[in-house]
């Protein structure tokens, strides 16, 4: 059932009351910082209202799927917290919900299962806010006539759900029920105007429907709204956005902001949400610019807030702040994939720009800290005037957001995403000892009602989430470890595991420019399969960089930089499959899969196949995959039968583009 935008606050009122009767129990997702940001903002307001909960981070379906299978059958009223995940599945069957359980689903994962948008699903409430979906978005499901009672009486008792127990007002009680009485007295005229159907008008209203649901599993996998800003729009109407000093908005900024730099929103629509953030953050500005405070001989001094969020015009260099320009200009894919600086003559017109504005080489290549403001000012007006006349850096900047933490600490919310992205891909170096130290100290989930996941006192309860034991790359101990040393990243608490998380985002930035320029540059690395481009990093690949493409995010970067890379370059485009080793299994292949076209807004434009592509192949030459991760692009192959799976995955792309056309001249 779907929980629109105006029925939010009951929606979280509903959570919080069966969450004083048994702990919240949250999954999320470790694969994005998306849910990682939603997280952080539902634990501030669980812990503003004191209500307790446990989290559980999951790396991919079949962990949720056992994660659901530990809940107890007690029959008390529990509510399950999905976050980026559970969206694209049936919730009720994959964790087998049970009596009295219901889960809430913040996914921006899309398609969204028809079983959980169902409006006879009481089990299942998905929380979303995407004007392009209306109501008439979702094909219907088959149901039976008889059912139409029973439906009716499901209705009203979810209808007594989303309503407050303490704070409705007489007004809002008298439009809910009228709102009830004219549904049922709809539905009185229909069952007193329906006449008998024939089995042939049965049968054709199955099969419209079912050939509705399979346009709609053809639309492919994209992305909605960012969980965290859903979660950050809950806050708000709660009244709780002001929360540890307006963190909950930079919260939502990050998570908007991890969407565009892994390409799940396009242009116009993060021009969209980040417009909004700003009113908000303008808001904040305008109400935290300066307090007042008495010294000892009474005297008032204006002292300001220690946290803020400035509204900024960011270069597209990622980390530039963290290393000189011309590194963040040499490593930003923004700008090697127009000047094409894997070749020699693209290392010249970076040149060539950069002393067109002014700029030496050796001022390009000190420190970018050590550069004095006015410098910085200049170098930025001068970029800005000259770069579309070298390769036709046309779009060098985009609005964001930046935090102020002290006098310290000024990171960009692109720089927090990298950062925090780098320490969720690098499992084995997360020291499982800090991961304990964090939840003790840094989480500190409602110590006093610590419980495990029956509601009971336990002290070792954080154990129970991932926290401890195995080191070993790919496993969910050591995911959830990388989980919670990521959260010390977006606030800003701990600047030492920040500046390793840059750190290491750099390291990977380089590798992956690095590893792109190679198959760019190296005729015959990147093939063409059919109606497919393949690029194998384990074939082509720098022996020293493939490790750092174990984890489905990095190598799903690299696919996406060596896709707009092919855009500038070739005329014909084609999808890209990227493969690269597993860190789930040594027998197995990391396989991930990009369209020819950049995300757009328009649905009906069609989103990533190849979610629906693998499954086909697979069952065709009865290849053994794997599903490690929550994204439909990315999906684990058997060395053995990759070669089979990647022609049959070859035939189907083509019989995809042959029906486009034929759609497109009739």
């Amino acid at each position: 059932m779907l929980v629109e935008r105006g029925n939010y606050r009951h929606c979280y009122e509903i959570i919080r009351r069966d969450g004083y009767q048994t702990p919240i129990l949250i999954y999320v997702s470790t694969s994005d910082v998306d849910a990682l940001c939603a997280y952080r903002i539902l634990k501030s307001m669980f812990q503003s209202d004191n209500v307790p909960f446990s989290v559980f981070p999951v790396s991919g379906s079949e962990e949720l799927r056992k994660r659901g299978k530990e809940i107890p059958d007690d029959e008390q009223n529990r509510a399950i917290v999905l976050i980026n995940c559970g969206g694209t599945e049936d919730v009720r069957e994959m964790m087998d919900l049970k009596v009295n359980c219901r889960a809430y689903v913040l996914d921006s994962h899309r398609p969204l299962s028809l079983q959980n948008v169902s409006e006879e699903n009481k089990d299942v409430y998905v929380i979303r806010d995407d004007s392009k979906e209306g109501d008439d978005y979702f094909p219907e499901m088959d149901t039976d006539s008889e059912e139409d009672d029973d439906d009716e009486k499901n209705e009203d008792e979810a209808e007594s759900d989303f309503s407050s127990d303490d704070d409705d007002d007489e007004e809002e009680t008298a439009r809910r029920k009228q709102i009830k009485l004219d549904r049922q007295r709809e539905r009185q005229s229909q069952r007193e105007a329906q006449q008998p159907e024939s089995p042939r008008t049965v049968a054709l209203r199955r099969k419209k429907r079912q050939a509705e649901r399979v346009e709609y599993w053809r639309r492919g996998s994209y992305y909605g709204r960012s969980a965290g800003l859903c979660a950050f729009d809950m806050a708000f109407d709660m009244k709780k956005e002001g929360l540890e000093k307006n963190l909950l908005l930079w919260l939502a900024i990050v998570s908007l902001t991890d969407q565009l730099a892994h390409q799940k929103v396009s242009q116009e629509t993060y021009k969209q949400y980040c417009f909004q953030l700003m009113s908000q953050v303008s808001n904040q500005i305008n109400g935290n610019m300066h307090q007042e405070r008495a010294l000892d001989d009474g005297t008032m001094v204006k002292v300001f807030e220690d946290r803020k969020i400035s509204i900024e015009e960011e270069l597209r260099f990622e980390m530039m702040r963290h290393w000189n320009l011309y590194d963040a200009m040499l490593h930003s894919p923004y700008v090697v994939t127009r000047l094409q600086t894997w070749k020699e003559s693209g290392v010249h017109l970076l040149d060539s720009l950069l002393a067109t504005c002014g700029l030496s080489l050796q001022e390009a290549k000190q420190k970018f800290s050590h550069m004095s403001p006015n410098m910085e000012k200049q170098m930025r007006e001068k970029l800005k005037e000259h770069a579309g006349s070298h390769g036709g850096l046309h779009d060098l900047t985009y609005w964001s957001f930046t935090y102020h933490h002290g006098f310290k600490v000024k990171m960009s919310a692109m720089d927090v995403v990298y950062a925090a992205t780098a320490i969720l891909e690098n499992y084995s170096r997360c020291d499982v000892e800090d991961d304990e130290d964090e939840k003790e100290n840094e989480e500190n989930i409602n110590t006093e009602n610590d419980m495990d996941i029956r509601g009971n006192s336990n002290n070792n309860r954080r154990k129970s989430v991932g926290g401890g034991g195995d080191e070993e790359d790919g496993t969910p101990e050591s995911s959830a470890a990388a989980f919670w040393t990521a959260s010390k990243v977006l606030s800003l608490s701990n600047w030492e595991e920040t500046s390793n998380g840059l750190q290491r985002a750099m390291r990977v930035q380089r590798a992956l420019i690095r590893q792109g320029g190679f198959a760019l540059s190296n005729k015959g690395s990147i093939k063409t399969l059919g109606s497919l481009r393949y690029f194998s990093l384990t074939e082509h690949g720098s022996p020293a960089d493939v490790d750092l493409f174990k984890h489905p995010l990095t190598l799903l970067r690299l696919a996406l930089f060596l896709q707009d890379a092919l855009r500038q370059v070739k005329k014909v485009l084609r999808p890209l499959i990227v493969v690269g080793p597993s860190m789930i299994d040594p027998n197995y292949f990391l396989v991930v899969g990009v369209t020819e076209k950049p995300q757009t807004d328009s649905i009906e434009s069609g989103g990533n196949f190849f979610m629906q592509s693998y499954a086909r192949a697979a069952e065709q030459v009865r290849a053994h995959t794997k599903h490690g991760s929550f994204e439909g692009s990315v999906v684990q192959v058997a060395k053995t039968d990759l070669p089979e799976f990647l022609e049959s995955l070859s035939d189907i792309d083509a019989e995809r583009v042959a029906r486009q056309a034929y759609m497109r001249n009739y």
